[in-house]
C-alpha cells in the first residue's frame, strides 16, 4: 500500500457525510450502492441499473428545469 495515499474515511464519518449532493434522490441512489462489494456478484447489475436510472431521471429533470426555469403560470406577461 502506498504510504502517500490518504486512508479513505468510513462512510458516515464527519469527513464523509452520508449526503454527498444536494439532491435526496441522488444521495439515496448512491447510498444504495454502499454495500455493493458485500453483495453477491449476481446482484450488481440490477443495483447499478437502478442507480443509473435514478441518475438519468435527475439529470433530465435538471435539464428540463434549466430550459423552463420559471413555471408558465408564474412568468410575467410581456405582451
Amino acid at each position: 500500500m502506498d504510504e502517500n495515499l490518504p486512508t479513505p474515511a468510513a462512510p458516515g464519518s464527519p469527513t464523509q457525510p452520508n449526503a454527498m449532493t444536494a439532491n435526496k434522490e441522488v444521495d439515496a441512489a448512491l447510498a444504495a450502492l454502499d454495500d455493493l462489494a458485500e453483495r453477491p456478484l449476481a446482484e450488481h447489475h440490477q443495483a447499478l441499473l437502478e442507480a443509473h436510472d435514478v441518475l438519468v431521471q435527475q439529470l433530465e429533470a435538471g435539464r428540463e428545469a434549466a430550459h423552463n426555469p420559471i413555471p408558465a403560470g408564474l412568468r410575467p406577461n410581456h405582451g
